[in-house]
């Protein structure tokens, strides 16, 4: 059986929690659970990597929204259409490249 939102968003924060750095430090976006695989991320990003498979596009969309908005996550900047993205993804990004 598939996790549901809070339980989602329960790993995340103790993912980042786990790993360390600020929530702005990390980037967070969502796609199709085959595209999973091939996500591309810095090599200096290490075992950061985090996938989650949700119930429904929506509930990724929706964990993604939360993220961005209350907690300043940045939403990585991978270009995708969010029909059939039913797989939300979260790595630290590589210092140089953080936002401030």
């Amino acid at each position: 059986m598939l996790e549901t939102r809070q339980t989602i968003m329960n790993s995340i924060h103790g993912h980042i929690k786990s790993r360390g750095g600020a929530y702005k430090d990390w980037r967070i976006g969502v796609c199709a659970a085959e595209d999973s695989r091939a996500i591309e991320i810095p090599a200096a990003a290490g075992d950061t990597l985090l996938c989650q498979k949700t119930r429904s596009p929506e509930d990724a969309t929706a964990i993604m929204a939360y993220f961005v908005y209350i907690y300043d996550v940045i939403r990585d900047k991978r270009e995708i259409a969010f029909e059939g993205c039913d797989v939300v993804y979260l790595y630290k990004a590589v210092s140089e490249n953080v936002q401030e």
